[in-house]
């Protein structure tokens, strides 16, 4: 008994320790288990007419039924629109559904591919079989009033289907697009339509691969052009015939065999980088059992990288599918699969300093992941959970067995607290609605590393991390690289690059017609701010630092020096950088000289007071109570309905790390009497802040002064004063002399386009004079 238990012990991790790493290896697991966008799924049709809003209730109920049936998280939701085909606008009760579904996704933890069509039965004309849809100008309309929706629910639309065209949406048997299955002047404007109205972060999947060939070059999606916003980027793939016949009912060229490969080529390259899914449309038994036969369909779906395929059409492939094994082997495989093959972790690191991550990540699933998500280590000690992003794209992790390799070196947090703390490998969604749903997180296929509670990936490994050594180095940079950039963790040099005691850059140059030579590292800014920059040589001569920052078109010129031996320069000003992905650049530009570059150090200027948001409202809160409602959406409100009801609070973490004294100050709107009530909660200070009773109405702020010592504290806002029903809309940190306040912090986004839509938090369109926080291509932007 001992020597089994012991053997499945060592199957499940093999770690082995030396002096600074921790290296595991991983068990692949065979479960059949969940993903976010891929796998099996369920149709949900609904043909809309005036009286939409009494049907709503039941497909909610569908939706909780089927959501994740046969482990798919993924449902075709299928409007049919037959009944405004000649109408202009839809009413308001046809988008007051399709807001309460796209709700109802949510709650369920599921996301839809999305189509829309206005013909579901067929007729025949002269003995031509067609569908009564719609003509263009009535399908731009109706684009055009979803726009908003769809933008407003991409959090829970994987991929939007070009249907609308011909009988189910399937762009063919139509009325108003005679020439397909050739594009026509109005089915490219249709496609143009939907690609503009549609979030840019989605793709449109075109019905057959001849559509996409003709509205583009003709060339396949290469690495270069993916993940972009161009129609090329974002057209992607479905096909509603799969395995019927040798040309899929039409999907591929019906005469000629040559044309059928030259399609699916394109079809295998193009899906590397956009989707592809669909359903079966096989009736025959005998048909199914040659033509869906488990070698043929693995085949088939690894060449073409499926992700999604109906569960239930049609029954007689999907039944043959679980007679003979392929349905589990599809289960597992539709989409990504990862798998953990083996890691090795730094087992300590200082507070500001570096920790190596190096990975193999396996990926046994059909297709890549196609959405933007980021990779994140987690860092756990009870409670706290810090999230560190990887540069390692998920969607670049390549499958039917490819292996991702990661070596990257990540900056631990100034501010993170001392302690052990267990290490997990965290893919949530992207979407800040869904981020911290762990039902939208990837799970790894491997045994024993999945926590659902938090939807993160245990690596099995543990890492120290030890107060920083406070001797002036780096000043808590928020720099992703070591904090000294020097010849351990350079980038790229010049070829005519020597060094100077095997040791130093020794940037000459050997004459005065040789000022060439360069070194540069790649650095990522995890904050806007300014920058100081500091340079360690060696110096023989004069000499004059000239560093270029790529990525934001800068450059920073320290002055003329003629310093003599080992010294160390800091730039006359401060350098102001944006946050984001750079690549740092140095050159000496003073002929002659001979200078040795020994390091650069990189260092936030700064000394922030309030190292998260220095507003907390609705977008960074961490809790609240399970009673509290909202008011206008983006209010809490505190209510309370009657007399006895006081218990709705909020609650955020914050992190004090200067000692001083603070105002607070508390914005809301106040339909009667009020009286807040702020408790700091930390290990060490529990302390009350109570603002004075008040009877104000409409929109008001009311500040007080708090004196906080240095920590982390979670801080609570509650309504003590009976009735009153107060709705709080932020409260606002903001320090006294020698404390600069931080703003919201900054992330890797996308500059802000100021010819693109721009919304509030309401929803509604602004313009480039708004102040405030707005919403572009989902992304948060603050404008000042």
């Amino acid at each position: 008994m001992k020597t089994k238990i012991l053997s499945v012990l060592f199957c499940f991790a093999a770690i082995s320790m030396s002096a600074a790493t921790t290296s595991v290896s991983y068990q692949a697991d065979t479960t059949i288990f969940p993903n976010p966008e891929r796998g099996f799924l369920k149709q949900l049709d609904f043909v809309l007419n005036k009286d939409t809003t009494s049907c709503v209730s039941w497909r909610t109920d569908y939706i909780k039924n089927h959501a994740k049936n046969d482990c798919g998280t993924l449902m075709l939701v299928l409007y049919y629109l037959d009944n405004y085909k000649d109408s202009t606008n839809l009413p308001q009760s046809i988008l007051d559904g399709f807001e309460a579904d796209m709700k109802a996704l949510r709650e369920h933890g599921v996301k839809c591919i999305l189509r829309f069509a206005y013909a579901k039965e067929k007729s025949y004309v002269n003995g031509v079989r067609t569908a009564d849809d719609a003509p263009l100008y009535i399908i731009k309309n109706h684009i055009n009033q979803y726009k908003l929706l769809w933008e407003k629910n991409k959090d829970v639309i994987y991929v939007i289907q070009a249907g609308f065209v011909g009988q189910y949406g399937e762009w063919c048997y139509t009325n108003h697009f005679p020439s397909l299955p050739d594009l026509n002047d109005s089915c490219r404007a249709l496609i143009d339509t939907v690609l503009k109205a549609m979030p840019q972060d989605r793709c449109l999947l075109l019905r057959r691969p001849r559509f996409k060939m003709q509205y583009i070059d003709g060339v396949a999606l290469t690495q270069n052009e993916a993940y972009k916003n161009t129609p090329k980027a974002r057209l992607g793939h479905f096909n509603d015939a799969f395995l019927d016949g040798d040309d899929n009912s039409g999907t591929y060229d019906r005469k000629d065999a040559t044309r059928r490969a030259a399609e699916k080529a394109f079809i295998a390259a193009e899906t590397l980088y956009v989707p592809i899914g669909g359903e079966t449309s096989i009736g025959n038994a005998a048909q199914a059992e040659q033509d869906a036969s488990y070698s043929k369909t693995i085949a088939e779906m690894s060449n073409l990288h499926w992700s999604f395929i109906k569960s239930g059409h049609s029954h007689t492939v999907t039944d043959w599918w679980r007679e003979n094994g392929t349905f589990d082997e599809l289960n597992r495989r539709l989409g990504y699969r990862y798998e953990l093959i083996d890691g090795t972790y730094s087992s300590s690191a200082a507070q500001g300093g570096v920790m190596s991550v190096k990975m193999n990540i396996r990926n046994v699933g059909f297709a890549p992941l196609y959405n933007k998500r980021i990779a994140y280590i987690a860092l756990k000690n009870g409670n706290r959970i810090e999230t560190i992003p990887l540069q390692s794209d998920p969607r670049t992790w390549k499958p039917n067995g490819d292996t991702a390799k990661i070596s990257e070196q990540i900056t631990i947090p100034a501010n993170l607290p001392a302690g052990t703390y267990q290490l997990y490998l965290y893919l949530p969604d992207y979407s800040d609605k869904l981020k911290n749903d762990p039902r939208y997180a990837i799970r790894f296929a491997n045994e024993g590393v999945w926590d659902q509670t938090i939807g993160m990936n245990s690596l099995k490994a543990n890492i120290t991390i030890t107060a920083a050594n406070n001797n002036g180095n780096n000043n808590g940079s928020v720099v992703s690289l070591p904090g000294l950039l020097d010849k351990s963790n350079v980038a790229s040099v010049s070829s005519d690059m020597t060094y100077y005691d095997s040791n130093y850059f020794d940037f000459g140059p050997k004459s005065v017609q040789n000022p060439t030579r360069w070194a540069e590292w790649n650095v990522k800014l995890n904050r806007a701010g300014e920058y100081n920059v500091t340079i360690e040589g060696d110096y023989p001569n004069g000499h004059q630092w000239y560093l270029e920052l790529d990525g934001a078109n800068t450059t920073y010129t320290m002055p003329k020096s003629y310093m003599k031996d080992k010294g160390t320069e800091t730039g006359a000003t401060t350098w102001s950088l944006p946050a984001g992905s750079y690549k740092l650049r140095v050159m000496n530009v003073l002929a002659w000289g001979q200078p040795k570059l020994m390091s650069i150090q990189l260092a936030y200027a700064g000394t922030s007071a309030i190292t998260i948001p220095a507003t907390l409202d609705q977008t960074n809160v961490v809790a609240y109570s399970e009673d509290m409602a909202w008011y206008n959406n983006t209010y809490f409100d505190f209510g309370p309905k009657s007399v006895k009801e006081q218990t709705r609070w909020a609650e955020w973490e914050i992190n004090v790390p200067s000692a001083g004294s603070y105002t607070v100050a508390v914005a809301g709107y106040y339909t009667n009497g009020h009286q807040w009530q702020l408790e700091l909660l930390s290990s060490s200070v529990v302390d009350t802040l109570g603002l004075l009773k008040s009877y104000k109405k409409d929109d008001v702020t009311e500040t007080a002064t708090w004196s906080l010592p240095a920590g982390i504290y979670t801080l609570r806002i509650k309504n003590v004063l009976e009735w009153g029903q107060p709705k709080l809309q932020s409260i606002t940190f903001s320090a006294g002399v020698n404390h600069k306040p931080q703003a919201i912090e900054n992330t890797e986004y996308p500059p802000l386009d100021q010819n693109a839509p721009m919304y509030d938090i309401l929803g509604r369109q602004v313009n480039s004079s708004y102040k405030g926080i707005v919403i572009q291509n989902g992304k948060k932007y603050l404008l000042e």
